[in-house]
């Protein structure tokens, strides 16, 4: 809804969210437009006070602004990528080279940007790049304690000894919340406790041998 004070806020019960803080005489109209920008114009002048492409979450669309740009993004076969500086910025953007296609760029919980297309017939969304491709490349993906297998039909595995920390999360394949040990550490005992074995380390001392020539005193 628009406030009395024409910003855009989002009730949720009593709950209030501002989505804009402008100044304005009130007298403003909120459009989606088909690109899916969200717009909040001034009535009078029709100037954009306030438009959604400028904050942009984890899903970018075509002609939202993109402050730097991923090497492999540069030459593709269904959008151009477009370098736009001025005095105020500089950015990216982009733009289809076949208007009829629907397509959106996602950035994964896992942090895979993906680009994906939509399948009008199946209602489903394809991918069509992402980047790193390889899922096991995903800096941390299967967190701390884990091991990744791009080969395996589960991606991640917990070390032996461990379990996920979450397992609501990481059915829901989200594997980055770490492994941790089914059973606490006996760092007292010296012996064999739940399997485990432990690992006594030897640090040697180092030895620099230095010459002196009496000739350069």
């Amino acid at each position: 809804m628009i406030a009395a004070d024409g910003n855009l806020v989002i009730v949720v019960g009593r709950v209030s969210y501002m989505l804009s803080n402008i100044s304005s005489s009130g007298n403003t109209s909120a459009t989606l437009l088909d690109s899916g920008n969200l717009v909040l114009n001034d009535r009078r002048s029709g100037d954009i006070l306030w438009q959604s492409f400028d904050y942009p979450t984890d899903t970018l669309l075509p002609g939202m602004k993109v402050f730097t740009l991923v090497p492999e993004m540069a030459m593709n076969y269904f959008y151009s990528s477009i370098y736009v500086s001025n005095e105020k910025e500089s950015y990216y953007t982009c733009s289809m080279k076949n208007p009829l296609v629907t397509v959106r760029f996602v950035l994964d919980i896992s942090g895979q940007l993906q680009v994906l297309t939509r399948d009008e017939m199946m209602g489903e969304w394809d991918m069509l790049w992402a980047q790193p491709w390889a899922q096991c490349d995903v800096y941390a993906y299967c967190g701390a304690f884990g091991t990744c297998n791009q080969r395996a039909t589960l991606f991640c595995q917990c070390f032996p000894s461990f379990q996920p920390n979450s397992v609501g999360s990481w059915n829901a394949g989200n594997m980055s919340g770490r492994c941790v040990r089914k059973a606490p550490l006996q760092c007292g005992n010296d012996s064999v406790a739940n399997g485990q074995k432990y690992l006594e380390l030897i640090f040697c001392p180092v030895f620099i041998k230095i010459n002196f020539d009496k000739k350069n005193w």
